[in-house]
């Protein structure tokens, strides 16, 4: 399954850590796999509002594979997880 993936992430507990100097004790990392900007707006219109838009913080994170623009869920994973972008099909390897 082939599609231009937007990451959607979402952290909880990073406005307490930049309020105060106590470390967060729980982070919760959200991924909207192939969720986008499109997909969420079509949800808002449908649904109204949406939980998310309650988070103090949120982020986009657009990300393609290393021989494609149009990346699939594999190579967004593993480009997520190690900081390295992959081709389309692998996991966790260098091209």
């Amino acid at each position: 399954m082939k599609h231009l993936t937007f990451i959607l992430i979402l952290l909880f507990g990073v406005t307490s850590c930049i309020e105060t100097t106590t470390p967060p004790k729980n982070i919760i990392l959200f991924i909207g796999d192939g969720m986008g900007v499109s997909q969420i707006s079509a949800a808002k219109i449908v649904k109204g509002s949406l939980n998310l838009e309650q988070f103090p913080v949120s982020g986009l994170l657009s990300t393609h594979s290393a021989d494609a623009l149009i990346t699939d869920s594999a190579a967004a994973g593993t480009a997520l997880a190690t900081g390295h972008k992959t081709n389309n099909g692998m996991i966790s390897l260098l091209p």
